[in-house]
Formats: C-alpha cells, sequence, structure tokens
C-alpha cells in the first residue's frame, strides 16, 4: 500500500511463530491488522505511533461502551467487518 519494501519471509515466520506459541498457551492468534493498517495509511499516517494511538482509543472505546456491545448481534459485528475488508479492495 505504502510502495515500501520489506522482507516477507521474517515477518510471515514470526507472525507463524507467535500463532503456534498462542495455540500452545490458550491465547488469540495474532494477526497482521490489515483493516488498522489501511485505515492509518489512507489517513496518512506516516509513523509507527499511529498503530498505537489507535490500539489506545480502541482499548478506551471498549472500556467506556462494553456494556452497549454486549447487545450487538454478531450480524452487525460480522456486517462492519466485511465491509472493512471488502474498502481494503483496490478497485
Amino acid at each position: 500500500m505504502t510502495q515500501t519494501r520489506f522482507e516477507a519471509n521474517p515477518e510471515c515466520r514470526g507472525v507463524s511463530i507467535a500463532n503456534i506459541l498462542c495455540g500452545l498457551v490458550g491465547g488469540a492468534p495474532c494477526t497482521g491488522v490489515l483493516v488498522r493498517t489501511a485505515v492509518n495509511v489512507a489517513s496518512g499516517a506516516t509513523y509507527k505511533y499511529s498503530q498505537f494511538i489507535n490500539s489506545v482509543v480502541c482499548l478506551i472505546i471498549i472500556v467506556v461502551l462494553i456494556k452497549v456491545f454486549v447487545y450487538l448481534p454478531m450480524a452487525v459485528i460480522a456486517s462492519i467487518l466485511m465491509c472493512s475488508a471488502c474498502r481494503l479492495i483496490d478497485i
């Protein structure tokens, strides 16, 4: 998305090892967080701090609004995720 070069093999290896370890200890698997990265790039973010700020904002929203999120049907959450994923496709 940013036309920068990176080594895909070490990154893929690292995520794979992290997912294996998470599975062994019963944790949630790691992801590349593609949607959050796409939003940051589309917003013009140029520093790695943007991912951290986004995570903190998400954490605050979840902590404050967790009582509301409990009542959201899974279909609503799935539709939000599908819309976000479809916007990643460059047509």
